[in-house]
C-alpha cells in the first residue's frame, strides 16, 4: 500500500465521520421536534435508567418499548427525513449521496443503541421494579464486592496456576446476590430518607412501586439462593458468610449514628478477601489475608466517600 492510497483512505474515513455527525444531529433534531409536536411523552435521557420510568405514554406502550422507540437508530430517522424533505436541501442530498459509505456506521450505531438499552428494560414491566431494587442495571456494586474475593482466590492459587474457575463462579454469583440483598435492606431502612433526596426518590420502595412486604419476600428468596451457594463451601466460609449477614443488616444504621459509615461498609464489603483464601486452603492465613483486607477497606473508604458527595448541595 503506497502513500497515496493511505491518504485516500484517511480522507474517506474523515468524510464518513463528518457524515455521521450530520446524521446524529438530524436524528436528535428530528426526535426532539417529534416529541414536542406530540406533547405526550417526557424527554427520555438515554444515559439515565430512572428518568424515563416516570414518563406517561398516551398510546399504552410499555416503559421499555417507549424507550426503544424514542431511541430509534439514526438510519431510521435519516431515511424518514430524506423522504419528507425538499429536493433542494443540501443536508438531505449529502445524506443520500453518502448512504452507501455510511451503512457500516449505522450498523455500529444500532449495536450501541442495543447496548444502551439495559437488560432490565427488556423484562416485563411487573419485574422491572424488583430488578431495580437489586440494582441489576448498575453492576458496579457487584464488581466491587467480587474483586476482593477474586484477589484472595488468586493469592491462594498454586504458583503458575490460574485461580479456580469453580470458586470464581460461586463467589461471582454470591457477590451478585449479596449485593442485591444489601440494596434491598438499605432501601427498606431508608425509605423515608430516599423519598427526600433527588438522586434516590425514584427507587422502587421510596416511590411506592413496591411495598416493604414485597421487598421482604424478595429478600428471603435472594438469601435462600445465597445460602445454597454458601453451603457449597467449607465450614470456615459458611461461618464467615453467616456472620457477614449481621453486618449487611446493620450497615444502614451506621449512617445514623456515626460519621464513618464508609469504614463499616469496608468491613462488610471486603470479607471476601478472607473467605476466598479460606475456600481454597480450608482456613485463613492472616499473614497473607489481613494486608489484603486492610487495603480493600482503604479502597472502599475512597470510592464510597466519592459516592457520598453526589448528594451534597453546592
Amino acid at each position: 500500500m503506497n502513500f497515496a492510497s493511505v491518504c485516500r483512505q484517511l480522507c474517506q474515513r474523515s468524510s464518513i465521520a463528518a457524515n455521521r455527525a450530520q446524521i446524529s444531529a438530524l436524528f436528535y433534531d428530528h426526535s426532539a421536534a417529534s416529541r414536542n409536536d406530540k406533547g405526550g411523552t417526557i424527554y427520555l435521557n438515554r444515559r439515565s435508567s430512572n428518568s424515563y420510568s416516570a414518563s406517561k405514554q398516551r398510546d399504552g406502550l410499555s416503559i421499555g418499548e417507549t424507550y426503544r422507540r424514542n431511541m430509534r437508530p439514526p438510519n431510521a430517522i435519516a431515511a424518514s427525513s430524506s423522504l419528507s424533505a425538499s429536493p433542494t436541501s443540501s443536508l438531505d442530498s449529502d445524506l443520500i449521496e453518502t448512504s452507501s459509505s455510511s451503512s457500516s456506521i449505522v450498523k455500529n450505531d444500532d449495536r450501541l443503541d442495543a447496548i444502551n438499552v439495559s437488560l432490565v428494560d427488556r423484562l416485563p414491566d411487573a419485574l422491572q421494579p424488583y430488578m431495580r431494587l437489586m440494582r441489576v442495571e448498575k453492576p458496579i456494586g457487584t464488581w466491587l464486592l467480587f474483586f476482593p474475593c477474586a484477589w484472595s482466590i488468586g493469592l491462594a492459587a498454586s504458583p503458575g496456576c490460574f485461580p479456580d474457575p469453580y470458586m470464581l463462579a460461586i463467589f461471582g454469583t454470591g457477590s451478585f446476590l449479596l449485593r442485591g440483598a444489601g440494596c434491598i435492606v438499605n432501601d427498606m431502612w431508608d425509605r423515608d430518607f430516599d423519598a427526600k433526596v433527588e438522586r434516590t426518590r425514584n427507587r422502587p420502595i421510596a416511590s411506592g412501586q413496591i411495598t416493604r412486604l414485597d421487598a421482604f419476600v424478595l429478600l428471603g428468596g435472594v438469601l435462600a439462593f445465597g445460602d445454597f451457594l454458601l453451603m457449597q463451601l467449607n465450614t470456615y466460609c459458611v461461618l464467615a458468610g453467616v456472620g457477614s449477614l449481621s453486618l449487611i443488616a446493620t450497615y444502614p444504621l451506621m449512617k445514623r449514628i456515626t460519621n464513618w459509615p464508609q469504614l463499616y461498609l469496608g468491613l462488610t464489603f471486603n470479607l471476601g478477601a478472607l473467605m476466598g483464601w479460606a475456600a481454597i486452603k480450608g482456613s485463613c492465613d492472616f499473614a497473607t489475608c489481613l494486608p489484603l483486607f486492610a487495603a480493600c477497606i482503604s479502597w472502599t473508604l475512597i470510592y464510597d466517600t466519592i459516592y457520598a458527595h453526589q448528594d451534597k448541595k453546592i
